[in-house]
C-alpha cells in the first residue's frame, strides 16, 4: 500500500489551504507555498503507486515466464547499470569509517581472518572492491546498443527501440522542477529505467 504518512500530510495541507482561503479570502505567499507542497506530495504518492503497480506486473511476468519457459520475452532489460549515477561505489560503512574502526581492524589483520564481516563494513579499507569493468559489447564487432547489449549490425542494427515505457508519467517526473532522472535511490532509479527517452539516454 502507498505510505499512509504521505496521505495524512496531504490531507493536513489541503485542510490548511481551505482554512487560509476562508480566513484570508485570497491568494497569498503562504498559500502558494502550501500549493507547491501539496503538488510535491501528490506526485510522490503517484510515483510510489506507479512503482508498486510495476512491481506487481514484473512479478506476474516472472510467473508466466516460469510457467512457459520457451516463450520469449518481448523486451530484455538493459544491462545494469546504464547510468553513471548507478555505478557501484566502493566505500566503508559510515559509522565504522568515522570512528576509525576500519583502519584499526585492517591493521590487526581482520581483512584476512574475518572476510565476511570486513566485506560488509570495510570493503574499501580492505581493498575488496573490484574496478568496474565496461560491458562486453564494447569489444564486439558492431559495438553496443543503447541497452549495452551487442548490436547485430552497423548503425545499431538489431537494437530495440529506445523509448519511454510510460509516456505521460515520464513527462511528469522529468519536468525541470521535478526531475527524478538524476536522483539517487529507488524512486530515481525506477524513473531512469522506465523513462530512457525523457531522461536523455536515447540521445547518447
Amino acid at each position: 500500500m502507498v505510505a499512509l504518512k504521505e496521505l495524512f500530510v496531504l490531507l493536513v495541507l489541503s485542510y490548511q489551504i481551505v482554512f487560509l482561503k476562508f480566513v484570508i479570502g485570497g491568494p497569498t505567499k503562504e498559500l502558494v507555498v502550501l500549493d507547491h507542497k501539496i503538488n510535491d506530495v501528490q506526485k510522490d504518492l503517484l510515483l510510489r503507486s506507479w512503482i508498486q503497480s510495476s512491481e506487481r506486473q514484473q512479478l506476474r511476468r516472472a510467473k508466466r515466464q516460469a510457467r512457459y519457459p520457451k516463450r520469449k520475452l518481448k523486451f530484455d532489460l538493459p544491462y545494469y547499470p546504464l547510468y553513471p549515477i548507478d555505478l557501484p561505489v566502493c566505500k566503508d560503512a559510515e559509522r565504522e569509517s568515522n570512528r576509525g574502526l576500519c583502519k584499526s581492524w585492517a591493521k590487526s589483520g581482520f581483512c584476512l581472518s574475518s572476510k565476511n564481516i570486513m566485506k560488509k563494513y570495510c570493503s574499501k579499507e580492505c581493498k575488496y572492491c573490484k574496478p568496474y569493468s565496461p560491458p562486453g559489447c564494447t569489444l564486439s564487432k558492431h559495438g553496443c546498443c543503447w541497452t549495452n547489449f551487442p548490436a547485430q549490425g552497423h548503425n545499431g542494427h538489431g537494437c530495440p527501440r529506445c523509448m519511454d515505457a510510460y509516456t505521460r508519467l515520464c513527462r511528469l517526473f522529468t519536468l525541470p522542477d521535478f526531475n527524478y532522472c538524476s536522483k539517487p535511490g529507488k524512486e530515481g532509479r525506477f524513473v531512469r529505467y522506465n523513462c530512457f527517452q525523457s531522461c536523455g539516454w536515447c540521445d547518447k
